[in-house]
C-alpha cells in the first residue's frame, strides 16, 4: 500500500509496478515481434562487449573499490529517477529481477551489491566516467571504450524507442478494437431475436454482455487471443462467431436450421460495409459455419475438412440454453481434458453435467452466462 512506503521512494516503485504491469500486457507480443527481438540480440551483443572492455581495463574493480573501501559512489540517490517504465520494462524483457527497496539510504534506487543491477541503462549511466578513470586509462584504451559504449548506448536508444512506439501503437490499436466491438454489438442489437422470456424457438446473444465476458475470460486465460479455437455449438446467424472471430484463433459455428444460417452471408456483408465506413476493425477471415447438427458426426467431417480441426482441437465452447444437456454430455464424452464450455442464458437455476466442472457460476456478474470446464 501507498501509505506503507516511504515518499521519497514512491515515485519509483510506481514506475517498477508499472513496469511489471506493461510486461504483463505485451510479454508475449514484444517476446515473438521479429522486429524487436532482433534489436534485442544486437542490444545483448553491445552489452556482453560493453562487460568485456570493462573488465579488461578494470574499470569495473575501480568502482567497486571506490564504492566499498573509499566509500564513495557515482550511483548517487536520486538518479532513479531519470529512469521511466519504458526503460525498466526493457530490463524485464533482459530477465532483470528489479528491486524491492532501496539498499544504500544514499546510493541509487538500482545500485546492489555487485554494482547496477540494471543491464540496460539510461546514457548518463554508461557514459560517465570519473576523473580516477580517466586518468588511468590510456588515450587509445579510452577511445575504445568510447566507441564500444557509445554502440551500446545507440543500440540501447534505438530500441527504447522501438518498444515505446510499440506500446503507443498498442494502444491505438486496443481503441480501435474496444470501438469496433461495440459497433458490432450496436449492429447486431438491431436484429435480437427472443433475447427476453421463454417465448420462441429462436434466441439471440446480447453481444455486449457477451463482451464483458470474453474480457473475464482472457482475464482468466480462459480464452488465448489468436490462439484459442472456439466453436458454438448453435451459431444462428453466426453474430457470435463474427464476435469471437477478434479472439480465437478458429471460429466455428453449426447451425442446424438452413433458413437462419442464410442470414449470415447478407449481415457479415453490411456489417464489414458498417465498420468499413466507420474506419474500424474488420472481422479476420477465420470464421467457418457449417450446416448440419452439431451432434452429428458429419457436420465434424464437415469442419474436419474445411479447417484441419476436431472436436478434440475446440478450447472454447458455447451455447445459447437451448440443448445445453445434449451439448454437455458430448463435451464430456469427446472434448479434450480442460476444454472450457460457456452457457449462454441461465440466471439461478444452473445445470450440473457429468464430467463437467462448474467454474464460474455467474462469468462477468451479469446473471446471464456459466462457464464449465470438462474433468
Amino acid at each position: 500500500m501507498c501509505s506503507e512506503v516511504p515518499s521519497d521512494d514512491h515515485p519509483v516503485k510506481e514506475k517498477i509496478r508499472q513496469a511489471y504491469c506493461l510486461l504483463s500486457k505485451y510479454r508475449d507480443s514484444l517476446t515473438t515481434d521479429p522486429a524487436i527481438q532482433k534489436m534485442v540480440g544486437d542490444l545483448q551483443m553491445k552489452l556482453n562487449a560493453s562487460q568485456r572492455v570493462m573488465r579488461d581495463f578494470d574499470i569495473i574493480g575501480m568502482c567497486r573499490q571506490c564504492e566499498e573501501e573509499e566509500g564513495g559512489s557515482c550511483c548517487g540517490k536520486g538518479i532513479e529517477n531519470r529512469y521511466g517504465e519504458a526503460i525498466l520494462l526493457l530490463n524485464l524483457l533482459f530477465g532483470v529481477t528489479l528491486p524491492k527497496k532501496r539498499r544504500w539510504h544514499n546510493s541509487c534506487y538500482f545500485l546492489g551489491g555487485n554494482g547496477c543491477t540494471l543491464k540496460v541503462r539510461e546514457t548518463l549511466c554508461v557514459n560517465y566516467l570519473c576523473s580516477k578513470i580517466r586518468d588511468k586509462l590510456k588515450a587509445d584504451e579510452l577511445a575504445k571504450l568510447q566507441d564500444i559504449t557509445g554502440q551500446e548506448m545507440q543500440t540501447a536508444f534505438l530500441l527504447h524507442e522501438a518498444i515505446k512506439m510499440y506500446m503507443r501503437n498498442a494502444a491505438h490499436v486496443s481503441s480501435r478494437m474496444a470501438q469496433t466491438m461495440r459497433a458490432i454489438a450496436t449492429f447486431f442489437d438491431r436484429y435480437k431475436e427472443g433475447y427476453e422470456g421463454y417465448e420462441g424457438y429462436r434466441k439471440t446473444t446480447d453481444l455486449s454482455k457477451l463482451g464483458h465476458c470474453v474480457q473475464i475470460l482472457l482475464e482468466k486465460n480462459c480464452l488465448h487471443k489468436g490462439k484459442s479455437v472456439f466453436m458454438d455449438l448453435g451459431c444462428g446467424d453466426g453474430r457470435v462467431n463474427i464476435y469471437m472471430s477478434y479472439f480465437a484463433r478458429v471460429s466455428i459455428g453449426v447451425e442446424i436450421d438452413p433458413i437462419i444460417l442464410s442470414e449470415y452471408e447478407l449481415r457479415k456483408k453490411e456489417l464489414d460495409n458498417f465498420i468499413q465506413a466507420s474506419k474500424l476493425v474488420v472481422p479476420p477471415d477465420n470464421i467457418y459455419l457449417v450446416r448440419g447438427d452439431s451432434l452429428k458426426k458429419e457436420a465434424h467431417e464437415e469442419i474436419l475438412n474445411a479447417t484441419g480441426l476436431t472436436f478434440k482441437d475446440v478450447d472454447l465452447f458455447y451455447t445459447y440454453s437451448a440443448l445445453h444437456d445434449l451439448f454437455g454430455e458430448t463435451i464430456s464424452k469427446d472434448a479434450k481434458e480442460g476444454a472450457m464450455y460457456m452457457v449462454y442464458g441461465f440466471n439461478k437455476i444452473l445445470p450440473v453435467y457429468d464430467g463437467l466442472k462448474l467454474v464460474d457460476k455467474d462469468l462477468g456478474g451479469q446473471g446471464i452466462v456459466a462457464l464449465y470446464k470438462k474433468l
